[in-house]
């Protein structure tokens, strides 16, 4: 079921317009599809959502990094790290093939980079704490 629920939404991907409200429900829904049991994730799901995600962020980084819902979108990538590795006894290995880490790791860029949009130069840093992320992301002069 998980799986038909992330390939419903990368199906959408290419017919919505992007938009605040877009990018806080996509991250809702996946962060409710992964945030759970991770044995109940398969890694066609854990996959498709992660690439879901990852479009979602490169496509328009300024959206995601927006401070009103950039938590969110950080804690559906939480989501997708939790998934990703999953605990075998006392060591860590990839659930998948490297490609989820990767679409998480460039999510978690793309992020950055969008929360770095609504920074000035010398600004507090933005930081975001979730359970398996934190972000902390600033712009400096030299």
């Amino acid at each position: 079921m998980r799986e038909q629920m992330c390939s419903a939404l990368y199906s959408t991907l290419s017919i919505q317009d992007l938009s605040l409200e877009v990018v806080t429900a996509r991250a809702t829904l996946l962060s409710n599809i992964l945030n759970i049991d991770t044995s109940q994730v398969s890694s066609t799901a854990l996959s498709t959502c992660s690439s879901a995600l990852q479009l979602t962020l490169s496509q328009n980084p300024q959206l995601a990094g927006n401070p009103a819902i950039s938590k969110v979108v950080l804690t559906a990538l939480s989501a997708a790290s939790k998934s990703v590795q999953k605990t075998s006894g006392s060591s860590r290995r990839l659930a998948t093939d490297s490609s989820s880490y990767d679409e998480v790791t460039q999510s978690v860029i793309a992020l950055a980079l969008g929360a770095q949009s609504y920074l000035a130069i010398d600004d507090p840093p933005a930081i975001i704490i979730t359970e398996n992320l934190r972000l902390s992301t600033s712009v400096i002069s030299y």
